[in-house]
């Protein structure tokens, strides 16, 4: 299953904030391997398919500086396509999950 990471700060993150929650979502990537992802309030995305290494944290922290919040998404694929980064995204909506998603529940 996947996994999320979230951590939001009212002024604004900082690296040092960003680096302590991607370590965590680091540490959880062996397990979930297949691909990740992060965006911001602002609807900033980075998406990779593999595995978050710890070679990520610098580059993730000086683009998500200054957010509001951050949600890191770490997957192992339980079906579908191995590749598929995440978050998804379709239009002007982000969506992240845990779990299994069908496609016909967002068909209207």
């Amino acid at each position: 299953m996947c996994e999320l990471f979230y951590i939001s700060r009212k002024e604004g993150l900082r690296k040092s904030d960003i680096v302590a929650i991607s370590i965590k979502a680091v540490d959880s990537a062996d397990s979930n391997a297949d691909a990740w992802g992060i965006f911001n309030d602002k609807g900033e995305i980075f998406q990779n398919s593999g595995k978050l290494k710890s070679d990520h944290i610098k580059d993730i922290a000086v683009k998500f500086e200054g957010s509001k919040y951050i949600v890191i998404h770490t997957r192992l694929a339980t079906g579908g396509n191995l590749t598929i980064p995440h978050p998804f995204t379709h239009e002007d909506y982000i969506l992240s999950h845990n779990g299994i998603v069908r496609c016909e529940h967002f068909e209207n």
